[in-house]
């Protein structure tokens, strides 16, 4: 192929891309069935890129509990994920 690229070099790219979007989904699957604030904390720390502080501000909680949210979210979303 053009500039020395093989077949097979294609066939990885496009089984990355593949991975990648299996990936997204099993994400956005196992993100729906977390509890609504897990997904929240989840979502404004990882998406949204807001500090604790500011997802504490915003939710009224306190900075311990955002935390705990995210980790129980993180702990529960590798569950979801890895142990199928």
């Amino acid at each position: 192929f053009y500039g020395g690229e093989s077949f097979a070099g294609n066939q990885t790219e496009a089984g990355r891309f593949i991975d990648i979007s299996l990936s997204r989904a099993r994400l956005a699957v196992a993100l729906s069935g977390l509890p609504e604030k897990q997904r929240g904390v989840i979502g404004d720390y990882f998406f949204k890129e807001l500090t604790f502080q500011e997802i504490a501000d915003n939710s009224g909680e306190s900075v311990n509990t955002v935390k705990s949210r995210q980790r129980r979210g993180l702990e529960a979303l590798k569950r979801k994920i890895f142990d199928k």
